[in-house]
């Protein structure tokens, strides 16, 4: 139906049998609603049911379902679109999908969404309107179909990486069609690979990486120079964005005249000491991301002081929810969620479950309120910024925004949220939406693109300040401190009197081999005894609904500080970078890191498992020669001495 505000509301109501069934507690609304939709577009309401099936068998009566599907709908209709993708390019694509399960699912949601596609389109024909993407495609079939000739002798379009299927089609288009008659305009795209960030609006890198094979013949420019920072963080990030397999493979050139002694980038931890509790403000030992870029503002401050000018520094965060003000009122916050559904009321705003205005309006406060207590305090940033020492000009804002942006210094801070996971594999709808997506979308490897865009805006610094240790995943961050040419720091050198440095953590195996996702991190034994590695759920016992792991190791044995990171099924490295060590693993049925051994007879030093108790307990009777230096692992390995029989005292 039509609101009052021209916008369209997309509902298919049930008959009034069902919803008195409904009323009575005999039928669940979801269900029904779900149903009456499957018997708008023509199809049994139990292959229905088949397709997308209830959560789990104790399932309740909520608006998840419908929600969903009703998402799930709305995406592949604005998938579709912006994907430039006709009815027959979509058959095309379902038929080439593997596995009968996923063709079936994709199928039956690309049904569904053509019933609701049609008479929406018929609503915009009828209102005499239209939106983005059906727009972008009518241009493109105007131009195909040539019922236009704009007659433009060149086109140019930059930030060509993020162009979606819809846009690749018009523009192909214009540079075919769009010139004068008898000539083609020329063709001139400027794009990175490497800064392909926009995968939730379709934006597709391989349209950048793939141009030369479009069927025009083209020639290349290769821009390598850049004038923002010299060539230690030119080579570092390069290092860095081919990461990714898929990756063109380009080179880099910094400006000599901006290197710099020092990290390129500073890995920062956000656990106060007793000295930054006390310089910085915040209880010792706990974890603060606002205390973290105090501390950082100030040694930025003391950087800048004395050199006549102010210094730009752009804090940076991969959600919005990380860098949002907490000191904004809910109500403004909510009101601002109403104003974006009531625009678009079949689009549901991120975060929020409701029917109507009024359930609309209790999700978007209850939004409200996380993203407060999420967020960051505006003010008290912008007071450190002024009381830092120099004039530091501060803003925040997401990655997304800062695109195209630059500033001497950059703050890039994690926060609580997931790594972005390719959830399209997690859920049958979500399958369902494969065959219209670009390859990678919202996956790791846009991820890390992400992480290109943001260490590339600073001009002198980059900070990373890590995520809260209960965090799902710190792979990316691991990877950026682990750097093999140790061009990156973590944080100590300037900080470590006031914040914890970073650590990176390694996988539990105890809990790999249990299906479970704890990581080891370094503990101490109680009363202040000495330390130990353990399991993050060493104490709890409502992780994923799964029970505490009791998997301990020593730490590292040369440094007795970090945790040994498993680099391969035979070694691992410290954790701990003045370290760095390699230290082989045992063979026991769950690896453990070894310890350094004396032969009692000869007093020659000897890998063994830190388990080994001698003949009369052998736990794990696996050794290995050391390498002349502390540390170092010999290329061979001696297999494992049997027991020795007990000597007879004579």
């Amino acid at each position: 139906r039509g609101t009052t505000d021209g916008a369209m509301e997309l509902r298919t109501s049930p008959s009034a049998y069902e919803y008195a069934e409904v009323l009575r507690g005999s039928r669940d609304w979801d269900r029904t609603v779900l149903e009456a939709i499957a018997r708008a577009a023509g199809q049994d309401p139990g292959s229905i049911n088949e397709r997308f099936p209830r959560k789990d068998d104790d399932w309740t009566p909520e608006a998840e379902t419908i929600r969903i599907l009703v998402q799930e709908v709305s995406e592949w209709i604005g998938a579709a679109g912006r994907c430039g993708l006709e009815e027959a390019d979509i058959g095309r694509r379902i038929e080439g999908m593997d596995g009968v399960s996923a063709r079936d699912e994709a199928q039956a949601l690309a049904t569904l969404a053509k019933a609701v596609r049609v008479r929406y389109e018929a609503y915009l024909e009828d209102a005499g309107t239209t939106d983005f993407e059906k727009m972008v495609l009518d241009a493109a079939r105007a131009l195909e179909a040539e019922k236009v000739r704009p007659g433009f002798d060149v086109v140019i379009v930059d930030e060509w990486q993020d162009v979606n299927g819809a846009q690749e089609r018009f523009v192909r288009a214009l540079s075919r069609h769009g010139g004068k008659a008898g000539k083609r305009p020329a063709l001139c795209v400027v794009g990175d690979d490497w800064q392909s960030i926009y995968g939730f609006q379709g934006g597709d890198p391989g349209y950048t990486r793939d141009f030369p094979e479009k069927g025009d013949a083209c020639e290349r420019t290769d821009l390598t120079l850049t004038w923002r920072f010299g060539k230690r963080r030119a080579d570092a990030t390069r290092q860095w964005a081919l990461g990714d397999p898929e990756a063109v493979k380009k080179e880099i050139e910094g400006d000599e005249c901006k290197d710099g002694a020092g990290a390129v980038t500073e890995i920062v931890g956000r656990t106060i000491t007793a000295a930054g509790a006390e310089r910085l403000g915040g209880p010792a030992g706990a974890e603060s991301a606002e205390t973290a870029i105090k501390g950082i503002l100030q040694k930025i401050g003391k950087k800048e002081h004395g050199r006549g000018k102010g210094a730009g520094v752009l804090l940076l965060a991969r959600r919005r929810n990380t860098v949002a003000d907490r000191n904004r009122s809910e109500s403004e916050e909510a009101r601002s969620v109403l104003e974006e559904w009531r625009a678009q009321p079949w689009r549901i705003p991120s975060g929020v479950n409701g029917h109507d205005e009024e359930e609309v309006r209790s999700a978007a406060w209850e939004r409200a309120r996380q993203r407060k207590a999420q967020g960051l305090d505006h003010e008290a940033l912008r007071a450190a910024a002024r009381n830092a020492g120099a004039a530091l000009d501060l803003k925040m804002m997401t990655v997304h925004g800062a695109k195209g942006l630059q500033a001497d210094y950059v703050i890039f801070v994690q926060g609580r949220d997931r790594r972005v996971r390719d959830e399209l594999r997690e859920k049958a709808l979500k399958r369902a939406l494969l065959p219209l997506l670009p390859s990678g979308a919202n996956g790791p490897e846009e991820e890390r693109r992400v992480w290109y865009v943001a260490l590339t805006r600073a001009r002198l610094g980059t900070y990373v300040v890590e995520p809260p240790r209960d965090a799902e995943d710190t792979a990316l961050l691991d990877e950026l401190w682990r750097d093999e040419k140790r061009e990156y720091g973590v944080g100590k050198a300037e900080l470590a009197d006031w914040l914890e440095p970073y650590r990176g953590d390694t996988s539990c195996p105890g809990c790999a081999v249990a299906g479970q996702t704890g990581r080891l991190v370094a503990r101490t034994g109680k009363k202040g005894t000495e330390g130990f590695v353990g399991c993050t759920s060493f104490r709890y016992t409502d992780i994923a609904g799964g029970v505490p792991c009791g998997h301990t190791e020593r730490r590292c044995p040369m440094c007795g500080k970090g945790v040994v990171r498993r680099t391969d099924s035979t070694s691992g490295q410290c954790t701990e970078r003045e370290c760095g060590a390699s230290v082989p693993l045992c063979r026991c049925e769950i690896s453990k890191p070894m310890a350094i051994r004396r032969n009692r007879t000869t007093g020659e030093a000897f890998w063994g498992c830190q388990d080994y108790r001698g003949p009369e307990s052998p736990a794990c009777g696996w050794t290995q020669q050391t390498g002349k230096r502390p540390g170092m692992v010999a290329p061979t390995s001696s297999p494992p001495r049997p027991p020795r029989p007990p000597s007879k005292r004579v």
